[in-house]
């Protein structure tokens, strides 16, 4: 399992083109990535927050060198948390900035934007299957949209649907007028919350919350195979699914090999013909685990691929472009450790 080491943590990768996520069988080797760090010194102010961008299927040896954030990294624990890259355009969100910088060239030049409201409610994540419209979900159930790729935003959902902060959010592939966002507490609040909307993220609602009543978890990671079939993560290791759009919810068997301490689910992705990738860490780098999945994310069909072994940091965010070829990232952002994992 090809891996490189970096010396600072990668929080988020994604797959910017061939196509985003392609219904399809054959592996995108000529795929590019695009993956952003934390900040190289969480502790201390005026540290770089990087943009890595790889042309080449993910071939470890074609990362480009680390493209400096330049507005971010002023404030201690400033990371660049979120990344979205469709073609050449890249939008990163950073939750403790509270701000969005977007480039049309994969970094070369970029442009920061900057709304009063971000300061305070962070975003989070972001997601767009084309330049037209992007939306980006943030801390205390704020929902923001574009219509200009990421020139301008409008608030779509000031807390309405929750007040609790959204850590996921994906639009169905096959109808874009519906989306889910997922999360969990803030500061009043410390259950996880799901969230949807049928028309373009208009309007927001509450779905059915599978765990209602229990508290102390979050929803941490989100799979909109399309617009009635949805799979989401929880930081205490729960995987579970829905079928008819959330209105009933069952829970997965745990996977094989599952950590045993501190299992937290942090990403789920798809890439056609039913495959899927999970990324699961543990309390220690040696119980963290990728799993595959080629029965479309069903219970017990889990298991651990051979090019998964011997991963060195907890996986953060994993991206594919194919049913073989996926990168993962990770790391330790307190520490300043992370790396990056090629499984073709």
């Amino acid at each position: 399992m090809p891996v490189i080491d970096e010396a600072v943590a990668l929080l988020d990768v994604t797959v910017c083109q061939p196509e985003r996520c392609p219904d399809e069988c054959d592996d995108q080797e000529e795929a590019v990535f695009a993956a952003v760090s934390a900040s190289t010194d969480p502790a201390s102010t005026g540290q770089a927050c990087y943009l890595y961008i790889n042309l080449k299927g993910g071939d470890l040896d074609e990362w480009s060198a680390p493209i400096t954030l330049s507005d971010w990294g002023q404030t201690a624990g400033e990371n660049a948390d979120a990344v979205l890259c469709i073609g050449d355009f890249v939008a990163v969100a950073s939750t403790t900035a509270g701000e969005l910088i977007y480039s049309d060239d994969h970094g070369t030049t970029q442009v920061l934007v900057q709304d009063a409201d971000w300061l305070t409610n962070g975003p989070k994540d972001l997601d767009g299957i084309d330049q037209a419209f992007i939306v980006m979900v943030h801390e205390n159930g704020h929902v923001y949209a574009s219509t200009d790729a990421a020139r301008t935003w409008e608030l779509m959902d000031d807390a309405q649907a929750t007040e609790k902060t959204l850590e996921r959010v994906m639009i169905a592939r096959d109808n874009p007028e519906v989306i889910y966002a997922v999360g969990c507490a803030n500061t009043t609040d410390s259950d996880g919350t799901i969230i949807k909307s049928i028309n373009g993220a208009e309007n927001w609602f509450a779905l059915t919350d599978p765990r209602s009543g229990e508290t102390s978890f979050c929803y941490t990671a989100l799979w909109v195979a399309n617009q009635t079939d949805v799979l989401v993560g929880c930081d205490d290791g729960e995987i579970w699914e829905t079928e008819d759009g959330g209105v009933t919810w069952a829970q997965q068997l745990d996977p094989p090999g599952f950590p045993d301490l501190g299992p937290s689910v942090n990403d789920i992705v798809g890439c056609g013909c039913d495959v899927l990738w999970m990324a699961v860490s543990g309390t220690t780098a040696s119980e963290s685990v990728i799993y595959r999945n080629v029965d479309g994310g069903a219970s017990g069909r889990w298991f651990i691929p051979s090019e998964a072994d011997g991963i060195t940091q907890p996986p953060l965010a994993i991206a594919c472009a194919g049913v073989n070829l996926a990168v993962a990232v990770g790391g330790v952002p307190a520490d300043t450790s992370g790396s990056v994992v090629l499984l073709a």
